[in-house]
Parts: structure tokens; C-alpha cells; sequence
């Protein structure tokens, strides 16, 4: 029976891995909100810029964009997002507002004991009745190991910016 409990938890340690690393790897959204002003039409998301500041180029605000990643989700996957979002509102850059990695949770593996006891016994009895009297000796051996179980904390990425379409200067 204890054969089978064994294999049953490893089972759903592997089943619990196999989701969270769908999790931790698989999800991540990005979504643009544009103004209700702004009616530019969709653009390449190869040509959106992405900045940490302002630029000083003249330039209109013409909506908001936001990325939310997994924990193993990687950085470049947000650029490549937000550019995609940005350029589908007709925006010609995004300026990072808020660059962040909330915690979004904890990887608990449990801990474990293992081992063996095993011993002896060895008795003697005499007489019978009321007047029967034992002696004996028990000797025993254990050998026990513990694993401590494991909390790693888990952040996600997070990212804001403001979209932005830049004025272009009309020949005269």
C-alpha cells in the first residue's frame, strides 16, 4: 500500500510541476486602449519605437498600452508585444511609464522524510500461569533522513507605457 501512495503522490507532483510551468511560461497579454480622439490606422510593428522618457520631437498621446507577463515569460516578448498592440492603435512608439516584476506567487515543493527502523527481539519466558516471568532484550537501528520543504517566491513582468503617434512637419 505504501508502494502505491508513493506512486500515486509522484504522479501528482509531476501533473503540479507540468501546470505550473504552463503557467510560469505560457501566459502573457498585452492590450492598447486608444483615445477616443485618435483614429490613426494600423501601422507596422516593426517601425514602433519604444522609449524610457519622452522624446523631443513634437508628438500626440493617443492611448495607453499595458503588458502582463508570467514569471518565465521574457522581457523581449513584452517589447515584441507592446510594439504589436501599439502599431494595431496606429502609434508610433510607446513610452515605458512602469517597468515591474509583482510577486505573483510561491513554488512550494514539500519536504520529505526518509528512512528505515528496523530491531530485534529476543525473550524468554518461564514458568506458567500467574508465576510466568519474561526477560528479553530489543535492540533496533533507525536511520531517518528530512528534506526541508522549498518556497521560492515568483514574479511576473509588468509594463505600461503611453502610446504616442509623432506630428509630422507638412512641406510648405
Amino acid at each position: 500500500m505504501t508502494e502505491r501512495r508513493c506512486a500515486i503522490a509522484k504522479l501528482l507532483h509531476v501533473i503540479l510541476a507540468a501546470g505550473l510551468l504552463g503557467w510560469c511560461t505560457g501566459c502573457a497579454t498585452a492590450v492598447a486602449r486608444r483615445y477616443p480622439n485618435a483614429t490613426y490606422p494600423p501601422g507596422d510593428p516593426a517601425t514602433v519605437e519604444i522609449f524610457n522618457h519622452f522624446p523631443p520631437t513634437p508628438y500626440e498621446v493617443i492611448g495607453e498600452v499595458e503588458y502582463n507577463g508570467a514569471p518565465l515569460a521574457r522581457w523581449g516578448g513584452a517589447w515584441q508585444k507592446l510594439r504589436q498592440e501599439a502599431a494595431a492603435i496606429g502609434g508610433d512608439a510607446v513610452v515605458i511609464q512602469v517597468r515591474d516584476t509583482p510577486y505573483v506567487g510561491s513554488l512550494v515543493q514539500p519536504g520529505e522524510i526518509t528512512g528505515n527502523t528496523s530491531g530485534t527481539l529476543s525473550a524468554n519466558t518461564y514458568g506458567s500461569g500467574t508465576y510466568a516471568h519474561t526477560t528479553g532484550t530489543y535492540q533496533d537501528s533507525s536511520n531517518y533522513q528530512y528534506t526541508p520543504p522549498t518556497v521560492t517566491p515568483m514574479y511576473g513582468k509588468y509594463v505600461s507605457g503611453v502610446v504616442i503617434k509623432f506630428k509630422r512637419s507638412e512641406a510648405r
